[in-house]
């Protein structure tokens, strides 16, 4: 047990030696069109054009035409622009055009050499998101999860409700409906309360984590650990849920299984790691620290739930999981969360936990008690983030649900050049890689991985 708990300290120990001072990363991209003052404001990565043309159309109430087969990905920030000088800034090479049109809404016309040439119209976006209260979970307030007994025919309720099935976990009995608006989704909820075959639940947004921050070169700690095949078959797998995991073909890409996506192919950036690749190194970190020997056996499973989007959802968080769990998952590290709380994603932590699977989750960015899922569970380890000198950091969760403490940052590489992610999410990772790697170094035992990480880093509220 002094092994641990000396290499505990280390742990916490680096980011002194370093001398980084861990910060909360932002919350999420946006763009906003300020349309009473004609201003913009904007912090948005890797955005594809249409994504941006949907964003204004909606905010700035134009029609968007753009010339076809047009495309590029922006990033940009800024805060309180002109809208001539914000277009310029997001369009970057291409020409455009805002052509007023009395009684009608101005059309803005995006094109590379001929304005005539701009004949694909850009559907507005509309965020079926309701208004947080009082800091309360975001729901999305056209969609329902559905939970059919066994038989009920789901097809022929979404037929009668005027809804789509646009997502299932067959298994589960799980099906998640989208409906036209938020009105006829409140009526559809009404309808299967009389119904005595189905039952239903709000699906929440879960925001995308936050980016990683660019280093100067030459601050990333070395990294060491090398694969090796598993012992007598036994193998150990961290289910990863997060944004894409880019793999550069080099080592840590031989720690990685064939990913999962149910978000669909993302554009992903060459110049920066995701926060899926932040944290797959850092679980690999995790598991070095743990570990006499400078080799291991666990590997990585990827799990993709929010592709290019904003946000995912808790239910595409329940598939996320099962799709690890199915894939042989028996550690899953979920550096994400929100405030919203439901059955069917307790019911399946809680039934695969009794099944012996292990479950991490970063317990939120912000100085609150308030639970954050799926941290809050009581069969999930929440991880809240520590400072270098091993204490709570200032931003974050320090509730009653908080289970361990550990570092709030790593410091990565990618494509030669060094980065920083910081919060609860590499907290969470950390911890999971430290669990991991002491049940490798005995047996396999996920117990007693767990019981040692307890030991090594409880946290006990200020």
């Amino acid at each position: 047990m002094r092994l641990v708990r000396i290499k505990a300290g280390l742990l916490f120990a680096a980011w002194f030696i370093c001398g980084w001072t861990l910060v909360a990363g932002d919350s999420g991209d946006f763009l906003r069109w300020r349309s009473d003052r004609g201003r913009v404001d904007a912090s948005i990565h890797a955005w594809s054009l249409d994504r941006v043309l949907e964003s204004l159309a909606r905010s700035a109430g134009w029609e968007v035409l753009v010339e076809p087969d047009t495309s590029k990905r922006i990033s940009a920030k800024f805060e309180d622009l002109p809208r001539g000088a914000a277009l310029r800034l997001l369009l970057g090479d291409l020409n455009y055009a805002i052509v007023p049109r009395p009684g009608a809404v101005d059309k803005l016309v995006i094109y590379r050499t001929d304005a005539g040439a701009a004949t694909r119209r850009i559907k507005a976006f509309k965020e079926a998101l309701g208004e947080a209260v009082d800091g309360g979970p975001r729901q999305l307030v056209n969609e329902l999860v559905v939970k059919a007994k066994k038989g009920a025919d789901v097809e022929a309720l979404a037929r009668k409700l005027g809804a789509q099935i646009v997502g299932s976990m067959d298994e589960a009995g799980l099906y998640r409906l989208r409906f036209e608006d938020e009105a006829a989704a409140k009526l559809g909820r009404g309808e299967i309360a009389q119904s005595d075959e189905f039952d239903s639940e709000a699906n929440y947004a879960v925001p995308r984590p936050p980016r990683p921050e660019s280093l100067p070169a030459g601050s990333a700690l070395p990294f060491t650990l090398n694969p090796s095949p598993p012992v007598d078959g036994a193998k150990l797998v961290v289910g990863l849920i997060d944004t894409p995991v880019q793999r550069e073909g080099g080592r840590l890409d031989e720690f990685l299984l064939p990913a999962i996506s149910l978000a669909g192919e993302a554009a992903l950036p060459g110049s920066e790691p995701t926060h899926g690749t932040s944290m797959a190194e850092t679980v690999l970190r995790g598991i070095a620290l743990s570990q006499s020997g400078e080799s291991s056996a666990v590997r990585i499973l990827p799990v993709d739930v929010y592709g290019a989007a904003e946000i995912t959802s808790t239910f595409d968080v329940a598939q996320g999981i099962s799709g690890a769990i199915e894939a042989g998952a028996n550690f899953v590290n979920l550096s994400l969360g929100g405030t919203g709380d439901t059955e069917y994603l307790h019911a399946l932590i809680r039934n695969s936990a009794e099944k012996g699977v292990v479950f991490f989750a970063s317990a939120g960015n912000q100085p609150v008690t308030t639970p954050v899922f799926p941290a809050a569970y009581p069969e999930v380890i929440a991880v809240t983030a520590g400072d270098r000198n091993g204490e709570l950091a200032s931003y974050a969760n320090r509730g009653e649900f908080v289970d361990v403490i550990a570092p709030g940052g790593n410091i990565v590489s990618y494509g030669g050049a060094s980065f920083l992610v910081s919060g609860t999410s590499p907290a969470s990772a950390f911890a999971a890689g430290m669990a991991v790697g002491t049940a490798e170094q005995n047996g396999g035992s996920a117990k007693v991985g767990v019981e040692r990480l307890r030991e090594a880093f409880e946290f006990k509220q200020p």
